[in-house]
């Protein structure tokens, strides 16, 4: 279920990532998350890595309104927590068939490109946050196509998803 590496010189620390069969989980992880959210006392000050975010983005993603342009958007985020490790890359594609978000480098045509720390990108898209609230989250391209992401991965409680 799990792959362990060692990273490379000169920290030498173990790291760990999910194998294929490990990745069949995340439905298991949509449904807690979606359980969770209903928590009187959801940690919403709680630092994430950039994986365990966008888990939660996916876990929550919906497709875009009918008739709205598809958009894609090229997203690195720095762990608020570890600072000094490399930022990781993800590709999110945004359309009225859904949303999704793969850990990839993203290509040079993307709408948009997104840099950010987890605990700002978190700030945004549990929290509820306004884009341009964030020193730490910087936007290339077209900001609607960043709109258009956190419009279709942000937390909604159950009464929001309602209506």
């Amino acid at each position: 279920m799990v792959a362990r590496h060692t990273s490379s010189a000169p920290t030498h620390v173990m790291l760990y990532d999910l194998t294929d069969w490990g990745r069949e989980l995340e439905a298991v992880n949509t449904a807690l998350s979606l359980w969770a959210v209903r928590s009187p006392m959801l940690p919403v000050d709680a630092d994430m890595s950039p994986d365990t975010l966008v888990l939660a983005m996916r876990a929550h993603a919906r497709p875009l309104a009918h008739g709205a342009r598809g958009r894609r958007v090229g997203l690195q985020l720095r762990d608020s927590r570890l600072i000094d490790r490399d930022p990781v890359e993800y590709l999110a594609t945004v359309t009225k068939e859904g949303t999704s978000i793969t850990k990839e480098v993203a290509p040079d045509d993307v709408d948009a490109r997104v840099v950010s720390t987890t605990r700002a990108w978190k700030g945004l898209v549990i929290g509820g946050a306004p884009l341009d609230s964030s020193e730490d989250t910087t936007v290339q391209g077209d900001r609607n196509a960043v709109l258009s992401l956190l419009d279709a991965t942000r937390l909604q409680t159950p009464l929001e998803a309602v209506v």
